[in-house]
């Protein structure tokens, strides 16, 4: 099953019982770790400056990670007014666990953030992952409140 197709089967079975099981978690995470080895340009191209294109969908991968790992009502626990994506304690993984580095261990991330849209390089892509996963956390809490 393709990442797509994944991520339909975690909205859907996240809307019925809440959460993953298992067995449902552990599948899910070879398709988010297959498409990060699939994305990931090495440690030689990696602070190159990256196009929207690529950030958009290394933050889709992060948002199904989350979907996969975190709590269903995550995106509820995010302070839009602190949010921050180049702050150790005011990023996606500080709000949700306490600290990045926390976060990292949490979700055994460590090192592939960058692939994950929780995190970049350059003053831009932080900027742009920003605006990504604010406009996330608005759309979601406005369709909860529909």
């Amino acid at each position: 099953m393709n990442l797509k197709n994944w991520m339909k089967v975690v909205k859907d079975t996240r809307k019925v019982q809440g959460s993953l099981d298992k067995d449902q978690k552990k599948k899910a995470l070879e398709v988010v770790y297959d498409k990060i080895w699939s994305i990931a340009p090495g440690y030689q191209g990696e602070f190159k400056s990256i196009n929207n294109s690529v950030l958009v969908e290394r933050f889709k991968l992060g948002i199904f990670l989350l979907d996969i790992m975190a709590s269903p009502d995550w995106h509820n626990k995010i302070d839009l007014e602190k949010l921050e994506m180049s702050s150790p304690s005011r990023d996606i993984l500080a709000q949700l666990y306490g600290s990045y580095v926390k976060g990292c261990k949490e979700l055994n991330i460590a090192g592939n953030t960058f692939y994950l849209g929780l995190n970049a390089a350059r003053k831009r892509e932080i900027k742009f992952l920003n605006i990504l996963w604010t406009q996330e956390i608005i759309k979601r809490k406005k369709d909860e409140s529909e």
